[in-house]
């Protein structure tokens, strides 16, 4: 069951869209409240590559599934932003596909040296995959979640470091065309979950691919709203940036952070993980569920 009140972790916040029910960006509970995001290194451009599980889905081919994540990709990475009074720019990363590859452990891995004692203070990418769970003893979230996303992000920065998206292919079928009345659209569902990978929440917008629920079939997701493209071009027009310092840096005049949403439905933590390392990273499950919940939002889709 949905619930209509907001849950995060303890360090997160969300930033909320100045139009009631609209899109949210992940953020640090840290006093900054700095959203989450990736950044790319020094001067070099922000790739964020991604690799997708070899072994397929069940019903669906390896490459079936390769050509809907980088077609999902590719919208995202395709959001314009304005610029000036009628200019407008690229959001400014990538989503290249380092295509078919065997999964490596979910969540990112610690870097320090051998007999650190005091929590994990460097994390590195363990590479971020769309993998399949095809298990049912391995999927702990739920009959009514068939997709999530787990981020691993830097407290005080909120640096996303590490980025996993995990399909439900023991309980659930996915579909590529012609989607049964019990299949989850793969476009639909990839689409949403790599908004998740880049830092959104769900939004209260029933018709944005960032809303929380996708009923049996549904496709619309698959093509972004303008409510996730103003979220986008947010997240990625701000931010506290890769080298900010939670220790010395002046706190802002204002916060624009929220606690809860009064409208919608919303991600939420569904059990502390095995993995969560501990110490100046947090970890974050953002889901998507299959049971729908009510809101109203323009249906433009421009």
């Amino acid at each position: 069951m949905l619930s209509p009140m907001l849950r995060t972790w303890p360090w997160l916040l969300l930033l909320t869209a100045p139009l009631l029910g609209g899109w949210t960006q992940y953020a640090t509970k840290e006093a900054h409240h700095c959203g989450l995001r990736w950044y790319a290194n020094g001067s070099n451009p922000l790739q964020i590559p991604i690799s997708i599980d070899q072994g397929g889905l069940d019903g669906i081919a390896p490459a079936g599934v390769q050509a809907s994540v980088e077609l999902a990709a590719q919208q995202w990475q395709a959001v314009t932003c304005p610029e000036g009074q009628a200019g407008s720019k690229p959001a400014g990363f990538s989503l290249p596909s380092k295509g078919l590859q065997a999964p490596t452990p979910t969540g990112a891995i610690c870097l320090d040296p051998p007999g650190a004692t005091s929590g994990c203070k460097a994390m590195g990418s363990n590479g971020n995959f769309v993998k399949a769970v095809r298990s049912a003893s391995d999927w702990a979230y739920g009959t009514s979640v068939f997709a999530l996303t787990i981020l691993t992000f830097q407290q005080c920065t909120g640096e996303i470091v590490d980025a996993d998206i995990l399909l439900d292919d023991a309980h659930r079928d996915f579909c590529l065309d012609n989607c049964g009345p019990d299949e989850q659209s793969l476009d639909n569902t990839v689409t949403h979950e790599l908004g998740h990978l880049l830092g959104l929440d769900h939004s209260g917008a029933s018709e944005a691919t960032m809303y929380a629920s996708a009923p049996p079939g549904e496709t619309k997701k698959s093509t972004l709203h303008g409510d996730d493209r103003q979220g986008l071009c947010s997240a990625y027009g701000s931010g506290c940036g890769k080298t900010f310092d939670c220790s010395t840096a002046p706190l802002p005049a204002a916060s624009t952070a929220s606690t809860a949403e009064s409208d919608g439905c919303a991600a939420r933590p569904v059990g502390r993980p095995s993995w969560l390392i501990l110490g100046i990273f947090g970890v974050l499950i953002g889901i998507l569920r299959r049971r729908p919940c009510t809101s109203t939002w323009s249906t433009d889709r421009t």
